[in-house]
């Protein structure tokens, strides 16, 4: 144990070191641009349209654009079209931000976060899809479950259906926008599932259809079960609101916590009785969340996301029962268009939403889940040398000269080693 911990302390260590420092000279490209003079020489850049603090900035000279918009805060409805962002500001300048027509939206995700031997996910071609741990499925994705297995899918990160025994789930719309609402719904055909959602985005709707019912979620919360059986399906709200029409829309009513309805394959009415409580449900997945404490204590890896925007995205995977630590380098121009709309590149993203954003893109990307970010930026940097007392360095004549400091060793502190990384303060290359 304590030669894996050291492998993974050293790797990681590693990885943070190669990432920060390429981060690092990103950003300070932009700090090479200053006055002869004592002092950086500034500029003022106006900032107006759809932003958060429109107004007048004063900012050294051979900032970006990019840089300029996070501190003047980008919403949701802000378009980045035809803005020059990487461009360093040599002189006074005026950025007007556009709207766009609609707004930002990240398509939430459905995967599959565990599951017992058994369980069978098929795509729309019919075919088996390979399984693993975390596997995003795609709409048109059929999940199924023998006489032994059981699975557990993740919506949106934060909502869960506990498929059991003897069912048939199929994805059927994940995030579809329908009249200025995000719409998923699911198609259970048989059996039992549990269905755990919180609805993040305000704009979302969940639907649950069945062969003989149709159920909403009605606000943003709701616990519920449905059993499918040959003549009758029942739905019993634990917590929230569920909206229940029976299929042909011949009969319709709302579920309120604590109430069960069956609904007949005949010509019978619905008839609504008292529910069933958590924990009776929790029983029938006693097998599932054995084999998620198994997934999540030895075979689930450790996943974190290194941001140094605008250039510097990495991902650092370690998988523990390998003694594997891998690095993926994540180029700040990747499309990601696929995963989010009005979003174009994945350094964009960071803007709207920073590394909350990027790490959901890079979920979304990647198929896996991403629980931790470092965030690498000029605060950090600044941090990071006065958290260690500042760096020694021996300065040439001409940069002494220019930081007012003696010649010989000394300890730069966090402006004073930004300057220095300046390639014209020095007489020596490099």
């Amino acid at each position: 144990m304590r030669k894996l911990d050291l492998f993974v302390r050293t790797g990681l260590f590693a990885m943070t070191v190669a990432a920060g420092w390429q981060g690092y000279h990103a950003f300070t490209a932009w700090q090479s641009v200053r006055e002869r003079s004592s002092g950086y020489r500034t500029v003022y850049v106006d900032i107006s349209g759809n932003v958060d603090r429109p107004g007048r900035y004063c900012v050294p000279a051979g900032l970006t654009g990019y840089e300029i918009l996070k501190v003047a805060g980008m919403r949701i409805t802000s378009s980045l079209a035809g803005l020059s962002l990487m461009d360093q500001i040599q002189s006074n300048k005026s950025i007007k931000v556009d709207s766009l027509e609609k707004a930002v939206y990240i398509k939430p995700a459905v995967r599959l976060e565990v599951n017992t031997p058994g369980v069978n996910i098929l795509g729309t071609d019919g075919q088996n899809r390979l399984m693993q741990d975390q596997m995003t499925l795609d709409e048109g994705d059929r999940v199924m479950t023998d006489e032994h297995s059981q699975a557990e899918l993740s919506f949106d990160d934060v909502s869960k259906i506990d498929v059991d025994n003897f069912s048939e789930l199929t994805l059927e719309k994940i995030g579809q926008e329908e009249n200025d609402k995000h719409v998923t719904q699911f198609f259970q055909k048989n059996g039992h599932c549990w269905y755990q959602m919180r609805l993040a985005d305000r704009n979302a709707v969940f639907n649950t259809n069945t062969p003989k019912a149709h159920v909403s979620v009605m606000g943003h919360e709701a616990n519920y079960n449905i059993e499918v059986k040959f003549s009758e399906t029942t739905i019993n709200c634990v917590s929230g609101l569920l909206s229940i029409e029976k299929a042909g829309g011949t009969e319709a009513l709302n579920l309120i916590s604590g109430q069960s309805v069956t609904v007949y394959n005949d010509d019978r009415p619905m008839v609504v009785s008292g529910g069933v409580l958590e924990p009776e449900i929790s029983g029938r997945f006693r097998l599932l969340a054995q084999a998620k404490a198994d997934v999540q204590t030895r075979r689930m890896p450790l996943n974190f996301l290194f941001c140094s925007p605008p250039y510097a995205f990495v991902l650092v995977t370690v998988q523990f029962d390998k003694n594997e630590v891998s690095v993926i380098n994540i180029p700040a121009s990747i499309s990601v268009r696929y995963f989010a709309q009005g979003i174009s590149t994945i350094q964009d993203a960071y803007l709207y939403g920073g590394p909350v954003f990027i790490t959901t893109i890079a979920e979304r990307m990647f198929s896996c889940r991403i629980p931790k970010y470092i965030v690498f930026d000029r605060d950090a940097v600044l941090r990071s040398v006065n958290t260690l007392g500042g760096v020694k360095l021996t300065p040439d004549d001409k940069a002494a000269s220019y930081l007012k400091i003696g010649r010989g060793e000394t300890a730069l502190r966090s402006n004073d080693v930004i300057k220095f990384m300046s390639p014209d303060i020095s007489g020596e290359e490099g």
